[in-house]
């Protein structure tokens, strides 16, 4: 069975992550047999309100990937305004 295009995609995403964090982000899948399911971190950037925190997100990847973006949804409780009640993302993350 071969891998479906966005499978691909997260497996390059992947490599991309582990090769080349971003600055103050990580992310994962949460299980090697499972890539459309991923956690995430997110630093606190310094000198602004969340400077020194630390949140945790969920990803969900849909076989639409990359052309609809993932669900996101933060599970460290935090204030934002670009974050829903039930703490899911309104806007691009990293």
């Amino acid at each position: 069975m071969s891998a479906s295009p966005a499978m691909l995609r997260l497996m390059t995403d992947l490599r991309d992550v582990k090769t080349s964090p971003p600055e103050g982000c990580s992310a994962s899948p949460i299980s090697e047999d499972d890539l459309f399911n991923w956690e995430a971190t997110i630093l606190g950037p310094s000198e602004t309100p969340f400077d020194g925190g630390i949140f945790s997100l969920r990803l969900s990847f849909s076989e639409s990937y990359p052309a609809r973006p993932p669900r996101v949804r933060f599970t460290t409780q935090m204030f934002h305004p670009n974050v829903y009640a039930g703490a899911r993302a309104r806007a691009r993350v990293c």
